[in-house]
């Protein structure tokens, strides 16, 4: 991960603004389309960007204690695709909430964003176990890339659903 070391520290600040962004849409702004999707949407924009940023930045705490570059991955890996499995439950579970309500239509975007996020996880979770160690860091990273596509979705949703509040 030594040689990834700039990029993780580029995607941990990204996800730092992803979060700050969110808390500004939901301190100066109204809700004009759908509140519980939008709610919903702002949530998960929150979840994977504070989540995203501790993903990029454990393999700079596990190199700290000294752990071999190999072991890092894995356990990061680990890590990362054990976060993104309870992620996706708890979406799917919020979506079919959503969808039975009849307060959110069916989204071509999410159902792709969904199929990508388990071949991410499938990928980690293959590193991990110590599959695919060439391509190990590539691998994360990618998990990381699919993380941010996530957090710009969720962001682009939630800006087109507010108003933001006059300062006036």
């Amino acid at each position: 991960m030594t040689e990834h070391r700039e990029i993780l520290e580029i995607l941990a600040q990204v996800f730092v603004a992803f979060a700050g962004f969110a808390g500004v849409i939901a301190a100066f702004s109204t809700i004009r389309l759908s509140p519980e999707a939008t709610a919903f949407r702002l949530r998960a924009l929150v979840a994977v960007a504070l989540f995203s940023l501790v993903v990029s930045l454990l393999p700079f705490l596990f190199g700290a204690f000294g752990a071999s570059e190999i072991a890092t991955v894995r356990i990061s890996a680990f890590v990362a695709a054990l976060g993104m499995s309870g992620f996706a439950v708890w979406v799917i579970r919020e979506l079919l909430a959503l969808y039975s309500a009849r307060l959110l239509d069916t989204q071509v975007y999410a159902v792709l964003l969904m199929g990508v996020g388990a071949i991410a996880i499938l990928a980690l979770f293959a590193v991990a176990g110590g599959l695919l160690e060439e391509i190990a860091s590539a691998v994360y990273l990618c998990g990381l890339f699919v993380n941010l596509v996530l957090c710009s979705y969720y962001f682009i949703m939630v800006i087109f659903a507010v108003e933001i509040k006059s300062t006036k």
